[in-house]
């Protein structure tokens, strides 16, 4: 069979002839989705596949019998008649490589957003250009280059069929030395793991490749057994929690690619997402994985912050307690069931710990001190959610029975869960450099999969991220108009106030759109002075008298 690379979302099969300590043997190499590559042994001169034990090489060259395929078996372990290789390689020469190319799902849909064709004269024209980032980092004392590259293949089907297909990848340089395996699967899995935050959906590696330092045209093809999520987790680059054109405008790559590699949160903690993000079918312990996450992170930054007594005065205090409770048990009379009660309590009281930051509320809402009012407001995570997920986290561990919000109903847990999501999410992009204001832009122009039962406060995020205008009116206004037709605003420089021009706005709301003015700027142009500038607000919330109104559209006029 043809066969070019490894793709993770296909099984192979080949027949291959291969040599164990000079012994020549047949047998089939299997690599299936989502399991263990393996090689069986179908013959040998002496039946070494009935042994119990074999001492193998470092490295097992297989050959394809039929055909021109050639693999290489590396740290290879035998049990039974089946050698499990730790990865696999393609090619006869195996390259000392420096360079690691990985492909993940999602990552060219994110990079080539929705941009298409266009005729300029009788030329079909398509814009291939993608903004490059390229920063430097270091992981675990050594000295890395990670960078963004993409490839177009061109094919001509028929004179009148073409088929374009454009790939992006995450190009990694390692500056010392060569890759090893533990290398490839650390950078490997922490790469699928920071881009599967920045998109806010699991990422899976489709091909890997690892590149000779000697030149980018020597490469091997290699498999590493991983666990594969949806292989087109996005369809639409909007889809994506967080744009790339966004990040890069921003500046945000050496930022991001820094905090990522140097912050132990992403290890410990936020490495925790990718299978949050992916799900989980039972919707209690889907919430739960939620949970754990949000306690692990609170009790990292709450640990040491909290108020101690003096380790003695601590000590005295609880052995006192306890002497207490021993005192209680041998002065009354009791039954065994009371007794085991008390020993229970007593139990308790010997584990109790030295600090303000106890308990789960406690550590909770130390983080969230360290949280601005504006962005709590945004995600809308109310006590009342805390509490839900608390009761959730609690019956779960202690296998009791949870009683849903509204009986025989998940759906009040099902939104404070994705209002959790939203705030681990907002925690671990904090950690990842992104400000308040970076932050709401991302979600004000995201259409993740997140935000849809999230139920977040859609105005503080418009505020945080200024998406939005904020205008209090000096005077009353006509009401009536629609939310989705402009309306004329005026400002005054002298008095620095605003009013609405209800003559104006009147008959936008009557008499637009009309074909002779398809664009409101040239409507409203026409009963203005010449001198008046006028700008275009895609939103804006008008106050006047307490109350506020949101208008999609709005004339500012100077």
């Amino acid at each position: 069979m043809k066969f070019e690379r490894f793709d993770f979302f296909e099984s192979y099969s080949f027949l291959v002839s291969f040599s164990i300590k000079e012994i020549k043997c047949i047998g089939k190499l299997i690599v299936g989705v989502n399991g263990l590559p393996l090689l069986q042994i179908e013959s040998s001169p002496n039946n070494i596949e009935y042994s119990e034990r074999v001492d193998l090489e470092s490295e097992i060259t297989c050959c394809e019998i039929g055909g021109t395929n050639t693999f290489i078996l590396n740290e290879c372990e035998y049990v039974s008649g089946v050698i499990y290789p730790k990865w696999i390689a393609k090619g006869k020469v195996f390259f000392n490589s420096n360079k690691l190319e990985i492909h993940l799902t999602g990552v060219s849909e994110w990079l080539e957003r929705e941009r298409g064709f266009y005729y300029e004269g009788e030329k079909l024209i398509r814009d291939g250009y993608t903004e490059r980032f390229k920063v430097n980092f270091s992981y675990k004392e050594k000295r890395y280059i990670i960078e963004n590259v993409n490839d177009l293949d061109l094919k001509a089907n028929t004179p009148t069929n073409h088929t374009i297909n454009v790939e992006h990848s995450i190009f990694i340089t390692k500056e010392d030395g060569f890759f090893l395996l533990d290398d490839i699967k650390e950078i490997v899995r922490e790469v699928r793991s920071l881009f599967s935050i920045l998109l806010g959906v699991p990422l899976t590696v489709r091909f890997l490749y690892l590149v000779s330092k000697e030149s980018n045209a020597k490469y091997n093809s290699i498999y590493i057994p991983q666990f594969n999520f949806s292989e087109r987790p996005l369809s639409y680059s909007h889809e994506a929690f967080c744009s790339f054109n966004f990040i890069v405008s921003e500046g945000l790559f050496p930022v991001i690619i820094k905090n990522f590699f140097s912050k132990k949160t992403f290890r410990t903690i936020w490495s925790r997402l990718i299978t949050i993000l992916n799900g989980n079918k039972s919707w209690e312990m889907d919430i739960l994985t939620h949970v754990v996450t949000l306690e692990k992170y609170c009790s990292m930054k709450s640990k040491g912050k909290g108020h101690k007594l003096n380790i003695d005065v601590f000590n005295n205090f609880r052995n006192t307690l306890i002497k207490s409770i021993d005192g209680f048990v041998s002065d009354t009379e009791l039954s065994p069931e009371d007794v085991d009660l008390i020993t229970g309590i007593r139990g308790e009281v010997s584990r109790l710990k030295n600090t303000t930051h106890a308990i789960l509320k406690d550590k909770y809402d130390y983080v969230m001190s360290g949280v601005t009012n504006e962005i709590k407001d945004a995600i809308s995570f109310s006590d009342d959610d805390f509490d839900i997920i608390r009761n959730i986290r609690n019956s779960v561990a202690h296998g009791n029975e949870y009683k849903t919000f509204e009986a025989g109903d998940i759906t009040r847990e099902m939104d404070v869960k994705s209002r959790l999501l939203l705030l681990l999410m907002y925690l671990a992009f904090r950690d990842l450099g992104f400000n308040d204001e970076q932050f709401a832009l991302c979600v004000s122009r995201t259409h993740s999969p997140i935000l849809r039962r999230a139920s977040i406060n859609e105005r503080a995020i418009d505020f945080l991220s200024k998406e939005a205008e904020f205008i209090t009116l000096s005077q009353s206004y006509k009401e009536g108009y629609k939310s989705y037709k402009p309306i004329v605003i005026k400002y005054d420089s002298i008095n620095n106030s605003y009013i609405v021009d209800d003559e104006i706005s009147t008959l936008i709301k009557n008499n637009w759109p009309n074909k002779s003015h398809p664009d409101i700027r040239d409507f409203v142009r026409l009963m203005l002075p010449v001198e008046a500038q006028i700008k275009y607000l895609n939103k804006v919330y008008v106050s006047y008298g307490g109350k506020e109104v949101l208008y999609f559209g709005a004339i500012l006029v100077r």
